[in-house]
């Protein structure tokens, strides 16, 4: 087993403090959230240096926002995270499904599926990166049931679950 934390536990610092601090208090890796910008020569230069590599990369923001300019940045960043795992050869790529705001939960659920099945899972196939779904509710997310993730993965078989036990109480 090897122990990562995700990045965005220790604030502002930038990813090679992260990975240094990473190194010196026995972690392996690191999940790398939104806030380390996504430069590919310091990322390999952090994993380089310490030896600490990165376990995933994280977005959990909501890729449905009811303001069309804030989903689309949101698709985006998430779009572009699954590429630089792909390129750095990070197995993993944890997002959320997106959730839009003035409809309930199960009819999100089509609108969150078109945009994974019809654009993250076929990039994550072409870079070689699985998918799991946050199952956060505070993110813009359908994810937080059994029920939820049974219909999901119904749909979407590739799909894996990044399981936060916390978030369900």
């Amino acid at each position: 087993m090897k122990l990562a934390f995700h990045t965005n536990a220790l604030g502002k610092w930038t990813v090679g403090q992260l990975a240094q601090w990473a190194k010196d208090n026995g972690y392996d890796a690191l999940e790398v959230g939104p806030s380390i910008p996504l430069d590919e020569v310091t990322l390999r230069r952090a994993v380089n240096e310490t030896g600490v590599n990165i376990a995933c990369f994280c977005y959990c923001r909501n890729v449905l926002d009811v303001d069309a300019a804030v989903a689309a940045l949101h698709r985006k960043n998430a779009l572009d995270r699954v590429r630089l795992a792909g390129q750095l050869g990070v197995p993993l790529m944890v997002t959320s499904t997106g959730r839009a705001q003035n409809l309930p939960l199960d009819a999100s659920l089509a609108p969150g599926l078109e945009f994974l099945g019809n654009q993250v899972l076929p990039l994550a196939r072409e870079y070689g990166v699985k998918i799991a779904i946050e199952n956060c509710p505070a993110m813009g997310n359908v994810a937080v049931s059994p029920f939820m993730w049974c219909e999901l993965f119904r749909q979407l078989p590739e799909l894996g679950l990044a399981y936060d036990p916390s978030h369900l109480v």
